[in-house]
């Protein structure tokens, strides 16, 4: 499947970063992530790997991040016109990138983490099928301990992540 979306960061070091340092609410960070699924009809589990690249990007800061997931997926309900799944998800970022400070500087680190996800998914027994997923994603972040921003007198910290994110994607199935 392929997803497309939006993320929200709430209440995590980029969220208080943009209100803090830059007085502002943090803008949505669009994401598009590709998803091979192992989901036999004859039970109501599945198992998921997928990509995902988040990127966020205007004058004042930038945040962008490749990162791999697994998913966990259990059909609360089913029948020919939808599905119900409630998931967990775990998330490994190799590379994320932060763009900060006044002329905006590069900083790069890594994250893994984890959470939640619940998706209904729209026709779930033809050949192709629409869904709509919502996730929360909490990060630990690696390698952003103590940042140095240009034009900022101290240092900061970015040592979690957390944010709410909803995708609509499409399905292909194989078998």
């Amino acid at each position: 499947s392929i997803e497309l979306g939006a993320t929200s960061f709430t209440g995590g070091d980029w969220d208080k970063f943009n209100s803090i340092v830059l007085g502002r609410t943090t803008p949505l960070t669009e994401s598009i992530a590709v998803f091979i699924e192992h989901a036999p009809r004859i039970h109501p589990h599945s198992v998921a790997v997928g990509l995902s690249y988040l990127k966020q990007e205007d004058a004042q800061s930038s945040f962008s991040a490749f990162s791999l997931i697994g998913d966990l997926n259990y059909k609360l309900l089913e029948n020919k016109v939808f599905n119900m799944a409630i998931g967990f998800s775990g998330y490994i970022v190799a590379e994320m990138q932060l763009k900060m400070g006044s002329p905006l500087e590069r900083f790069t680190g890594s994250a893994f983490g984890a959470g939640p996800k619940i998706s209904l998914n729209l026709f779930p027994l033809s050949k192709f099928n629409v869904h709509l997923t919502g996730r929360y994603q909490y990060y630990r972040t690696v390698g952003f301990d103590s940042l140095e921003l240009n034009n900022f007198q101290r240092e900061i910290g970015i040592d979690e992540l957390s944010n709410f994110s909803v995708t609509v994607g499409l399905r292909y199935q194989v078998l």
